[in-house]
Formats: C-alpha cells, sequence, structure tokens
C-alpha cells in the first residue's frame, strides 16, 4: 500500500511540475519577444499647431530578457527535477 501512494505521489508532483514547467517555457517567449524602443525624441507642438520632432537626453531601449532568462531557469529547473524523481524511484542495486 506504501509503495502505490508513493508511487501515485511521484506521479502527482512530476505532473505538477510539467505544468508549471510548460506554463514557464510559454511566458519566457512571451516575455522574450517584448521590447520597448524609443529613439530619444518627442513631438512639441508648436504655436501655429504643427509639431516639431525634438531630441532628449535619454534615449531608452530596455527588453524583457532577464524576466525571460528567469522564466526559463524555471522551466529547467522543473524538467530536471521531474528526470531525479523519476530515477529516484527505481531500485538501486
Amino acid at each position: 500500500m506504501k509503495k502505490i501512494l508513493t508511487f501515485l505521489r511521484s506521479i502527482f508532483l512530476q505532473s505538477l511540475l510539467a505544468t508549471v514547467a510548460f506554463y514557464s517555457w510559454y511566458e519566457a517567449q512571451e516575455i522574450g519577444n517584448k521590447e520597448l524602443t524609443d529613439n530619444g525624441t518627442y513631438l512639441k507642438e508648436l504655436p501655429n499647431g504643427d509639431y516639431e520632432s525634438v531630441g532628449t537626453s535619454v534615449a531608452v531601449s530596455t527588453g524583457y530578457i532577464g524576466g525571460s532568462l528567469a522564466m526559463g531557469l524555471i522551466c529547467s529547473v522543473c524538467i530536471i527535477m521531474i528526470v531525479w524523481i523519476e530515477v529516484n524511484k527505481k531500485p538501486q542495486s
């Protein structure tokens, strides 16, 4: 009976880890494709109603690479844990 419960707990844990791994892999792709860029200009309205492009002192170029990398690491750890659980299920000789 104890072996059956241990087996079911490991299957449940592996399923949970697989779900987290898939979700984090999907989010890593979504976050990795996002990027915010601005070329350091803005449109200034002139008194006659026209607009003029004026430079700023800062050019912004930022991505969400850190978040994507973190989600990828979470996915990798989940996959490694699934393999580790499966290896430890087998009786050692």
